[in-house]
């Protein structure tokens, strides 16, 4: 067994060889005898094996990740990813966008009902080195105005050919200027031929007829529905699972921020949302890639941004002439390595 090696923090190498290099000050190694496997180890790793170095029951994969986000947009966003060398199983979570909000024009009366939170799916698949996988971030759907309705949040997905593994489809979207009390659903996750787990997005908030802006849907957690925004015809809960809470209705001009779902974090089953909007899981960093973003504040010309990843977007109370909020956009995150799977096993950042 011939190979070349460096210092690093890997998975599953055989204790033997991490013994013979650190004594022997060594850089390469010969063979060497491999009947002692160790676990997890700050060692040397082995770049080359044999064949039967897999039969032995252990893999010199290192541990690691990768992170897709289109934070606050509002058009699909489609990446390829090519697996990476020595991978043959990786682990993933995809969450879709989560529904706009439904604006109003201002006139008393007619109201306005809020964007559906967006799902989750989760799951282990087996991936061949060099392969190329197509990935897709579902936007958060774009909020209603004064004259159109809120669209639906976009489906997020990672795909192989013509075998998508992983699938989370999108919140709806709230209405505008209507005087109807249907609540709008949420995005359905758990999708996919590689989908072991995951949950649907929660209900966006009714219109209030000649009242106040709805709350969105919170976005799907790892082992739970997102919680129900309030709405003329239901109460706001907390998430559950891991997922976003719902939000709840806001009477005033503009809308408050808080009227938005919360979203659900990248970093595995964490804990559940709860109040007005609260954020869901948030394992994982509090800044840069794959963190979460707290919805924004909207004004009487522009519109809110709910909370990501996959919260739904509030709506306006009727007498404010004002969009609604926007849904917060989905992402994916993909990890692969010895014992790292979704939905909390080792699936913080290596």
């Amino acid at each position: 067994m011939i190979g070349k090696s460096k210092w690093g923090n890997y998975i599953g190498a055989p204790k033997v060889i991490d013994n013979a290099l650190t004594a022997q000050s060594k850089n390469s190694f010969g063979d060497l005898d491999r009947k002692n496997i160790g676990g997890v180890h700050k060692i040397h790793y082995i770049q080359n094996y044999e064949k039967g170095d897999a039969v032995g029951g252990y893999s010199a994969v290192v541990a690691g990740q990768a992170v897709f986000t289109a934070q606050n947009s509002s058009v699909d966003t489609d990446f390829s990813y090519t697996v990476p060398a020595g991978v043959t199983s990786m682990s993933a979570v995809v969450i879709s966008g989560g529904g706009g909000g439904g604006g109003n024009n201002g006139i008393s009366g007619p109201g306005a009902s809020a964007g559906a939170g967006g799902a989750l799916s989760y799951g282990t698949f087996s991936t061949t080195p060099g392969a190329t996988l197509t990935l897709r971030i579902g936007s958060g759907g774009t909020a209603g105005t004064q004259n159109t309705s809120g669209q639906s949040g976009g489906t997020s997905r990672i795909s192989s050919g013509q075998n998508e593994l992983l699938v989370a489809y999108g919140g709806n979207g709230g209405v505008s200027n209507t005087t109807s009390n249907t609540a709008r659903t949420g995005g359905v996750g758990n999708q996919g031929t590689a989908a072991s787990g995951g949950g649907n997005g929660g209900l966006g908030g009714g219109a209030y007829n000649n009242g106040s802006g709805s709350g969105g849907g919170g976005a799907a957690g790892y082992s739970g529905n997102g919680g129900n925004g309030q709405g003329s015809a239901t109460s706001r809960t907390n998430g559950t699972g891991g997922s976003g809470a719902g939000g709840a209705n806001i009477n005033s001009q503009p809308p408050l921020a808080s009227a938005s779902g919360g979203g659900v974090g990248l970093y595995g089953e964490g804990a559940s949302g709860s109040g007005n909007g609260g954020l869901g899981s948030v394992l994982g960093p509090a800044s840069g890639v794959g963190s979460q973003t707290a919805a924004s504040s909207s004004t009487s010309g522009s519109a809110g941004q709910a909370s990501t990843f996959g919260g739904g977007g509030g709506s306006t109370e009727d007498d404010t002439s004002a969009p609604g909020h926007q849904g917060g956009s989905g992402g994916i995150r993909i990890i692969w390595g010895a014992g790292r799977s979704y939905p909390s096993t080792n699936t913080a950042d290596v």
